[in-house]
């Protein structure tokens, strides 16, 4: 549902409105809610949509990531969030 949206609000057909996405004000963005709502949390949220993407592209089995290895990525993109300042869309869109 919140990959829907996100694409609905974000994107026009393939192509990403960059200027819309990046007027995503700084509370509303992966930093801004791990204050809000606290690093297990975010991170949970950034590990269900590695789980989604990883079981939605077709690779087999051996080659899917484990639980480790998302909640590893989860962990990954925090720091990165933190860095560059990276919503959630901004994740979504990557992912899609």
């Amino acid at each position: 549902m919140i990959t829907h949206l996100a694409l609905q609000q974000f994107q026009k057909g393939n192509e990403v409105n960059f200027d819309l996405l990046l007027s995503i004000p700084l509370k509303d963005r992966i930093p801004g809610l791990v204050d809000e709502y606290r690093r297990k949390r975010i991170h949970q949220m950034l590990y269900l949509m590695m789980k989604e993407f990883n079981y939605s592209i077709a690779l087999p089995k051996a080659k899917k990531l484990t639980e480790t290895k998302m909640s590893i990525t989860a962990c990954e993109l925090m720091l990165l969030a933190e860095e560059d300042y990276l919503a959630l869309e901004d994740i979504i869109l990557f992912f899609e």
